[in-house]
């Protein structure tokens, strides 16, 4: 209970900083001294884009409502949307604004990073068959979160195969040898609980979020969706359609086309320039037989981590793992393909001679602009820096790119920026959405923000209003056991092991002005960026399949 109540006061002190500085506008933060980052910060494996608006820009300094948030990337169609899991740490009493704020404010984060370390800690533990255990305790509710993870995804198929992954995670609730879809569906919905699948580019995922009371009950439908799954025939057709109709849906909206396109062109040849969906061209040739086999490839002791955040004993969930999936066989031969896919990534990118430049056409009415480098990936010394640089750069309405392209100079409908969290190479993107008269203006703007970083040195207010916001999202993004068993699931999926969650904060804030200034003058080459772009169809040649630059 103690460790607990340590971690609820350590996420109230961390939001109360964080929403003080923002209304106030003060520096919370103090300079730090110079030390390099060793590591990297979260970010969504990819961000979802709002929509567009339809709305002309606004005029030259004209004051700018906040635009709406950005939706959550959608679920394929047909997949019914998930209740988020309600299991919100409680908060204990206020910490009187003297103690969280002033000059004495640099000591506070150190003694917050302490707190993190001595909280409570990680519990990493592996059965006989190779099945890897991830624990924290949370005694705020009675409940259990338990997330059950493999390496899958694009990343480890190909072109032919792409989306086998999505397919396979929307099917495993679809039928197994004891229960058909509506049992699975009836059942856990009795019980109050949440059953939910998801895939990135490297991860596929299995969500249980239970009572303690039911648990038991619960992890026994997923052990055996897991074990048992079937593949209904009528259901893999139906789950394909759904997939093909949401993929064709989102192949319109520019923002997502634009990102697909980008991503294939600064990946080209690359495990990464797959869309973790799939395509259009290769979901409809994906059969019950591929999936099957699919199936048997990633669910392999060796490629399991079972990861449980809440309010019971250590004992208590390895014991549960080991009844349901103690006695599946260990096949260290299955991962020969994730040895393959991994190789590639540790090859990195193919170096660039030239600007990429690529551009699709499309009956709308606006522009829509990616526009990026390749960088270091997430065990780069470089990524806190350049997470830092993303944050000035392109993170909500106090961003340069807002600031200057949107309020300023009315270039853009959206406009942002973020850093990719991926192993090997990653990516630093800046994105707007514009009118097509602007388009020239508006490339030439995201250049000179880009070129600003190398000639000059971020100022102090933005140094510490980039690390107000970085300590702020830390305390907002895990307010619930649902969010801590992500980030550990995601940090052991990347490799860098579930406990480098306790060394986050730190890592992210280190970097200085002239770290972040640094990292832009290695990544940001203008003879090595990639732009790619979605232009209203000419009106006069609509019919005419899009044209293409040939990217180098």
């Amino acid at each position: 209970m103690q460790n607990n109540v340590k971690f609820k006061t350590l996420s109230l002190i961390l939001t109360i900083m964080f929403l003080m500085a923002s209304v106030n506008g003060a520096p919370l933060i103090a300079q730090t001294a110079e030390v390099k980052a060793e590591a990297p910060a979260y970010e969504a494996s990819e961000p979802p884009a709002a929509p567009i608006s339809e709305q002309p820009a606004p005029a030259a300094n004209q004051p700018v409502e906040q635009p709406a948030q950005p939706e959550p990337e959608p679920a394929p169609a047909g997949q019914p949307a998930q209740p988020e899991a309600a299991v919100s740490t409680p908060v204990s009493e206020p910490v009187p604004a003297h103690q969280i704020a002033g000059p004495s404010s640099d000591e506070a984060i150190k003694s917050l990073i302490e707190q993190i370390k001595s909280g409570s800690a990680i519990t990493e533990d592996k059965l006989a068959n190779g099945i890897k255990i991830i624990y924290r305790k949370n005694t705020s509710a009675d409940m259990i979160v338990l997330k059950l993870s493999t390496k899958a995804g694009s990343v480890y198929e190909t072109e032919k195969n792409n989306g086998i992954t999505c397919l396979l995670f929307d099917l495993i609730k679809k039928g197994n040898a004891k229960m058909k879809a509506e049992d699975i569906a009836r059942n856990i919905e009795q019980t109050g609980a949440i059953f939910k699948t998801n895939v990135s580019k490297n991860m596929g995922a299995i969500t249980l979020v239970s009572t303690i009371k039911a648990f038991e009950k619960n992890f026994d439908i997923l052990a055996e969706c897991v074990l048992t799954s079937n593949f209904p025939p009528a259901e893999v057709e139906k789950e394909k359609q759904f997939l093909i109709g949401a993929l064709k849906a989102e192949n319109d909206k520019m923002d997502v086309a634009c990102s697909k396109l980008f991503y294939k062109t600064m990946f080209a040849g690359h495990p990464y320039a797959l869309h973790h969906y799939g395509s259009v061209e290769s979901v409809p040739k994906i059969n019950r037989n591929d999936i099957v086999k699919w199936h048997k490839s990633i669910f392999v002791p060796d490629n399991m981590t079972v990861v449980a955040v809440g309010n019971v004993e250590y004992d208590f969930i390895k014991q549960a793992v080991e009844k349901r999936f103690g006695a599946m066989k260990s096949a260290p031969t299955a991962l020969k393909i994730f040895e393959e896919a991994g190789k590639k990534i540790s090859e990195g990118v193919k170096p660039f001679t030239a600007p990429r430049e690529v551009k699709e056409y499309k009956d709308k009415a606006q522009a829509f602009i990616y526009y990026g480098f390749v960088t270091g990936g997430v065990e780069s010394q470089d990524y806190g820096a350049l997470k830092m640089l993303s944050t000035v750069l392109g993170s909500g309405m106090s961003s340069r790119l807002f600031h200057n392209l949107r309020d300023k100079e009315s270039l853009a409908y959206q406009v942002t920026a973020y850093y990719q969290t991926l192993r090997g190479n990653s990516a630093l993107i800046s994105l707007m959405g514009t009118q097509p008269q602007k388009y020239d203006q508006a490339v030439a703007g995201l250049k000179r923000e880009i070129e600003d970083f190398k000639n000059e040195l971020i100022t102090e207010e933005e140094y510490s209003r980039a690390k107000n916001k970085l300590v702020g999202n830390y305390a907002l993004q895990r307010n619930t056991m649902e969010d801590q068993a992500e980030f550990l699931s995601l940090w052991e999926g990347l490799g860098l092991g579930a406990k480098f969650e306790d060394e986050y904060l730190q890592n992210v804030l280190s970097p200085t002005r002239e770290d972040i200034q640094r990292v832009a003058r290695k990544y940001f080459d203008q003879n090595k960026f990639v732009l790619s772009v979605i232009y209203p169809e000419p009106k006069e040649n609509k019919t005419d399949a899009p044209a293409k630059k040939n990217a180098k």
